[in-house]
């Protein structure tokens, strides 16, 4: 371990990941410097881990449509803002979302359909239900307020 470093990542990884930052740089500097970052003034290591962490968090989607939606908007911002094409745009398949990138296609839905994932799932307990407990009397103004049931407040404990 020198410097602190574990390993070096993969050459193909590092040139994917830089080519993905570039391609977005206004997204991915943006938010750098919102978060008090300024990506050009780190050294090399420090920076291609933050580009990995916005890479991730930038393709991590509850919905089929929040995909879909962000690659909508950036496609529309990169031609008319930027002059460009946006090189990482939605495409929907019958297997699953997904959208093309240099460095994989991250799967954002799996494969098969949805009774194949539900018959996947653990099934709660079918377990007889549990009579109900009343709550447990109380009074405030005794050093014990829950009687010997429950310990004391913090703030009781000197007094008891």
């Amino acid at each position: 371990m020198v410097g602190g470093r574990v390993h070096e990542p993969p050459y193909e990884g590092v040139l994917g990941l830089l080519d993905w930052a570039k391609e977005l740089w206004p997204y991915v500097n943006g938010k750098a410097l919102m978060s008090g970052v300024r990506l050009l003034e780190l050294d090399s290591v420090d920076m291609l881990d933050i580009v990995h962490y916005f890479f991730e968090e930038d393709n991590t989607y509850s919905t089929p449509e929040g995909v879909e939606s962000r690659s909508k908007l950036r496609t529309l911002l990169y031609g008319k803002l930027y002059n460009k094409e946006y090189k990482f745009p939605y495409t929907s398949s019958e297997t699953g979302y997904n959208y093309s990138t240099d460095i994989g296609e991250p799967e954002l839905a799996p494969h098969g359909n949805s009774s194949d994932i539900e018959d996947a799932l653990p099934k709660p307990d079918k377990g007889p239900t549990k009579p109900f407990v009343p709550t447990t009397d109380s009074n405030s103004d005794s050093p014990l307020p829950f009687g010997k049931l429950v310990d004391p407040p913090a703030e009781n404990w000197g007094r008891w």
